[in-house]
């Protein structure tokens, strides 16, 4: 390939491959990006500057929202303060410590007042009583639906990020 934009292209999109199958930060890999920018200035620019374009097509997947338009993730906002009804499949085993009960849903419908969503994602469902369920076991939960706390202690992940870096919203 002679043309330079097929090359920038290929890295650029490979990048991208990657981003989809790897998890890494997005400042961590950002940072990488520059500092590649700022060598390839200087020194060895036929390895730089592509690793340095690779990064920056990694980065733009990890920054844009590639969730599908039916994500659970979507709902959350149009349901506050409203009761809902949520059907899907148990996607982990449930833990269950005598007075709550946890585990991740697979929802395929969500119910918001007169209103029914065909959606896709994974849950966090948290019940307040001790009940029995088995992995794969389709369910209806009746509740409320909330985003996970923002708080985070010193140097550590919010709630909520440590959830989404896992896939559940």
């Amino acid at each position: 390939m002679r043309n330079p934009v097929a090359w920038i292209t290929f890295f650029y999109s490979m990048g991208i491959v990657v981003s989809s199958r790897v998890r890494a930060p997005f400042f961590l890999i950002w940072a990488c990006a520059l500092l590649c920018c700022a060598i390839s200035l200087f020194r060895i620019r036929a390895v730089m500057l592509p690793l340095a374009v690779f990064l920056c097509g990694w980065t733009c997947l990890i920054n844009a929202d590639t969730l599908p338009q039916d994500h659970i993730r979507y709902l959350v906002p149009k349901a506050r303060a409203v009761r809902c009804l949520a059907t899907g499949r148990l996607s982990s085993e449930p833990a269950a410590d005598g007075l709550r009960t946890i585990f991740n849903l697979e929802t395929e419908q969500v119910l918001i007042g007169e209103y029914s969503y065909n959606c896709s994602g994974v849950m966090r469902v948290a019940l307040n009583a001790s009940a029995r369920f088995e992995y794969g076991q389709k369910v209806e939960m009746r509740g409320m639906l909330l985003s996970p706390s923002r708080f985070r202690g010193h140097r550590r992940l919010s709630a909520a990020d440590f959830l989404a870096n896992k896939g559940i919203y």
